[in-house]
């Protein structure tokens, strides 16, 4: 599985290397820290969030832009009790179509396709019994966004996945027991996933 994240990572940016110099091109993403600490009378827990989340895409028509996204997050949870642990690799190529509404504000709907590789960790820390689900997933996702110019070459971006459908393949692990493998389909509708970005605009040869 190493060799084919290399080689669709690289395979990207050959790929828009091959268009014309006329287009416009854009690179951004997301990144986002947190560490909390809760200390209660008869309690202690740590959490730690981790995400970073570039993109690069280029416009093959003024209003259509096609896109590679990769995302690693990294959550941590640690309450004396147990320790919970979930590390992301994530791979999307997308498309969007571009509605402009004045030369600052954009409309756009994105289609996307994902795969991903999840791994979650959990470790009683008492009894020290541990496990370790893997999840495989494919994902299909359609949503509306908004694009700001809020300079000549920057793009502020807030985006909606409201609708998804994910085949995930499930592999479970645990001390002195066998793998096992499930599978589960979701079909989601869920407004409630905002996200916000930041992106810079360029092209490979500037017009004179």
């Amino acid at each position: 599985m190493k060799n084919l994240n290399i080689k669709f990572i690289f395979y990207i940016p050959l790929l828009l290397f091959s268009f014309q110099s006329e287009a416009q091109f854009l690179v951004g993403g997301k990144i986002s820290y947190a560490d909390i600490n809760f200390n209660n009378f008869d309690s202690k827990s740590k959490t730690k969030n981790y995400l970073f989340s570039p993109e690069i895409g280029f416009t093959i028509k003024p209003n259509i832009l096609f896109g590679f996204r990769y995302s690693f997050s990294s959550n941590k949870n640690d309450d004396e009790i147990r320790l919970e642990k979930e590390t992301l690799n994530a791979y999307s190529i997308f498309n969007r179509y571009r509605k402009p509404l004045n030369k600052k504000l954009n409309l756009y709907g994105e289609f996307s396709f994902t795969y991903s590789i999840l791994e979650r960790y959990n470790l009683t820390i008492l009894s020290g019994l541990n496990n370790l689900r893997t999840f495989h997933t494919y994902q299909i996702s359609i949503g509306p966004g908004i694009e700001f110019k809020i300079a000549p070459k920057w793009l502020l971006n807030a985006q909606w996945g409201i609708i998804s459908y994910t085949n995930t393949k499930i592999v479970y692990r645990e001390e002195e027991e066998e793998e096992e493998k499930s599978k589960a389909l979701l079909v989601e509708l869920d407004p409630s996933n905002i996200s916000i970005g930041l992106s810079y605009l360029f092209n490979l040869k500037e017009k004179e």
